[in-house]
Parts: structure tokens; sequence; C-alpha cells
């Protein structure tokens, strides 16, 4: 049985976990793969890329579902996506005052998410989840809700100190909330073939977590480019761009089988 429900996470911003989500979401429709991804991110970056329309204030996103006490459905909050097969769930600011009035709830904050997926999953084949760069009850929730979870991160000193913080979120989840959350693997980004500075910390990373996945994901402004317009690398139109969507749709099937 296919790995359906993945969070995508990393403990510092600004290091492609939002294209990350993109590119897999991209190498799951071309697989035929229904898609749904939830911004789960006050930022809301990944949504205002990735559905067919940009949402506004008025419009119905994830807050509205998981906020205390709401009966609003994840089902009502689903929206187009910009390519066939992929729905969107927005995320936006309002996920800031829904944290705090989760902090201040009394029982069941961890698993808003988890409910609220539950009355949709049968319709997808793979659920994608974003979170922004904060251990809070965002992340938890996204992270309860998960089958597994996608660390993503760049070369850097940084970013070991937030794969370690990061990891110890995931084991206090696993204990409490879920325990069958698994970590499928890291990711590491932006990097640049040629430097040691970069191939000493993917030797590092190696060294502290199980799973680094391999190949690693180059360094490339047309990467970032591409999900901003947006256009799936394979739709970009380069024989480079093709071969980095390749790597993303190889990365997509071991987090699927692990």
């Amino acid at each position: 049985m296919s790995v359906k429900k993945i969070t995508t996470a990393a403990q510092k911003g600004g290091v492609g976990k939002t294209t990350t989500n993109l590119n897999l979401a991209r190498a799951a429709v071309t697989r035929g793969l229904r898609t749904l991804a939830i911004d789960m991110d006050p930022q809301g970056n990944l949504s205002s890329v990735a559905a067919a329309e940009r949402a506004t204030p008025d419009d119905i996103d994830i807050a509205d579902v998981i906020a205390p006490g709401s009966d609003v459905t994840l089902a009502e909050a689903i929206r187009p996506g910009v390519w066939e097969r992929l729905d969107v769930v927005a995320g936006s600011s309002k996920l800031s005052l829904v944290r705090d009035q989760l902090a201040g709830a009394l029982a069941g904050r961890e698993h808003r998410l988890r409910e609220a997926v539950a009355i949709v999953e049968d319709d997808y084949d793979l659920i994608l989840i974003d979170v922004g760069p904060n251990l809070d009850l965002l992340t938890i929730n996204a992270l309860t809700a998960s089958d597994r979870v996608l660390i993503v991160t760049e070369p850097g000193l940084f970013a070991a100190d937030g794969i370690a913080a990061l990891q110890n979120t995931i084991s206090i989840v696993q204990q409490y909330y879920n325990s069958s959350l698994q970590v499928a693997g890291v990711l590491v980004n932006r990097v640049e073939d040629q430097t040691s500075h970069d191939q000493y910390w993917i030797q590092e990373f190696s060294q502290s977590v199980d799973n680094v996945l391999d190949p690693v994901i180059p360094k490339h402004t047309w990467i970032r480019d591409a999900s901003e317009v947006p256009k799936g690398l394979d739709e970009w139109g380069t024989r480079k761009a093709r071969a980095i969507a390749d790597i993303y749709a190889a990365h997509l099937d071991t987090i699927r089988r692990s």
C-alpha cells in the first residue's frame, strides 16, 4: 500500500520547501494521481501558486476548517489547482490567529487537521501538506495527520541545527499523537556540486539521519522561477529542467514506497 499523506517540513525558512511541494505535486499529477495540496503555512505561498485562482480574504481556507469549534469541512475549502488532477486548500494569515486559539484549547487541538482530512482522503491518491518553518501547533497538526514527513534543507550549520530540532518535534508527535508517523527522508536543496562546503554538510546530514535522498537538488535560479509562474519543470522546455523533474518524480516514488 502506497503512502498517501506526506508533510513537507523545514525548521529554517528559505530552503525551498514550498518549491519542493509544488514539484512533488507536479510529479504526482503527471503520474495520474489525484492530488490534494494543503497549505498550513500562514504565508500561504504554496496555495498562491498552486491554486488556479488566488484565494481572497473572504474565501474559506484551512484556517476556517481547523479553528476550535468550527464545523466547516475540508471539502468546503477545496479549490481547483493549476494542473488537472490537482486540488488545493489555501492557507492564509488567519492561521496565525487559529494557532493561538488552538494553544488555548483544552482537548483535541493536535488532531484538528487529521479529523478534517479523514472526510476527504478517500477521494485522493496523495495528500501533500505544506507547513511553515515553525515547530508549533500547526506543524504538530500536520504531522499528526500524516503518514510520512519529508524534511527539506540546504547545506549549512543552521540547517543541521534545524534538522535536529525538527527531529525532536517528530519524536514528540510519534510518542503522543501519531505512532505510525515515519521520516521519509531528507531532501537537500540548492546544492552546488563543486563546493567542498556543500559536500561536507551533505556528509554530515548522512551521518545524523537515516535517509538523505539521492540525488540532491542542484542550485538553479530557474527552479524557483518555474515555481513562481507556475510551471512544472517538465514544461520548462530545457533538458536540464526535465532532468530535475525526473529527480522529483523518483523521490516521490521512493517516499510513497517508504
